[in-house]
């Protein structure tokens, strides 16, 4: 099947069209399930660990049993990746369109404002379900996207981590937030970012920051319109590596995790400190804190007095702000 795909999505690139998210690394819908006015929408196990082909920043990767990219060779089913590692046919590398999305915004315009909503939520619906990668194998841990009734004193659509999730996500669009009260509705844009996942360990969770971008850039296109959400959208990708500080699991001179345990020993004053005793059979491995790890946008070093009261595509005006270094884009009253 993964053979499959690969072909059909080659076929594709050739005949001028983008790549859809067919070449595995995303997880398929599979259900959903309704609790009370909210219907979470669920993935199967698609992604269970490596190995695994990964798409990230546009480009597609092929990770090892032990989660480090092939490059520059023919992986184990027969596909050729390049020197840094990306999906090439006939020595072309293959895309998904990242940086050069266009999203479908052609019924917006002369809309009115509850017309508008209902239209962008169910288009949003569309981008997050198309985005959400599945957990591992425990059922506690997929991933989901969750989407309220246009009924309610409030209406949401959510990019959740899991199905345990109730509520807002890390990427959502809200109308009736009680926290902005002078906006009509307001989409937030988690801090995540494609960088993240070089921090991760498991499959499900590098497909799952690996896309982030691709996600932001679809939602911000989608909200914005394409050339405005695209100005922003650049704008913001420099700032996605310059954070402070992060945490990242060490990796010995291999490459290799590094297992043992966590324990906290007295200094003999009455405290105790916590420390990594290394083991091979350990069930943990040591998280170390380093400086530019990787962790998402820094919002704090972002300039947005340009984009205030400013006009989307299809002419309406919206400002953007930031909460705890969340983007807010507000469609005021």
């Amino acid at each position: 099947m993964r053979k499959n795909m690969k072909k059909l999505a080659a076929a594709l690139l050739s005949m001028g069209m983008l790549l859809s998210m067919s070449v595995p690394g995303y997880a398929n819908v599979t259900s959903t399930e309704r609790r009370g006015t909210t219907t979470y929408v669920k993935t199967d196990n698609a992604v269970e660990n490596y190995p695994a082909w990964i798409w990230r920043d546009g480009a597609c990767y092929y990770y090892d049993a032990s989660g480090h990219i092939l490059k520059n060779t023919t992986t184990p089913d027969g596909y050729t990746v390049d020197g840094e590692g990306r999906w090439t046919v006939n020595g072309v590398v293959q895309s998904n369109g990242f940086g050069n999305y266009v999203a479908d915004i052609s019924d917006y315009a002369g809309k009115n404002d509850d017309e508008l909503w209902k239209s962008m939520k169910r288009k949003l619906a569309k981008v997050y379900e198309g985005s959400i990668p599945s957990g591992l194998s425990n059922a506690t841990d997929q991933w989901t996207y969750s989407i309220t009734d246009d009924n309610q004193s409030y209406d949401v659509v959510a990019y959740d981590v899991d199905n345990k999730t109730r509520g807002i996500g890390e990427s959502y669009a809200i109308k009736g937030y009680s926290m902005y009260p002078n906006d009509v509705f307001t989409v937030c844009l988690g801090r995540a970012w494609s960088d993240m996942a070089s921090t991760m360990i498991d499959a499900a969770g590098t497909a799952h920051y690996s896309d982030t971008s691709f996600v932001h850039e679809k939602t911000l296109k989608t909200v914005l319109g394409n050339n405005v959400g695209g100005e922003f959208f650049n704008y913001i990708k420099p700032f996605a590596d310059q954070t402070a500080s992060g945490y990242v699991p060490a990796k010995d001179a291999n490459g290799n995790l590094i297992y043992g345990t966590y324990q906290y020993v007295s200094d003999g004053k009455g405290d105790f400190n916590r420390i990594f005793v290394e083991d091979a059979n350990g069930t943990e491995f040591r998280i170390d804190a380093v400086s530019n790890a990787g962790d998402g946008i820094n919002t704090d070093l972002l300039d947005l007095s340009n984009w205030q009261n400013r006009t989307t595509d299809y002419g309406r005006a919206f400002s953007i702000g930031t909460y705890e270094g969340t983007l807010t884009i507000h469609f005021t009253k």
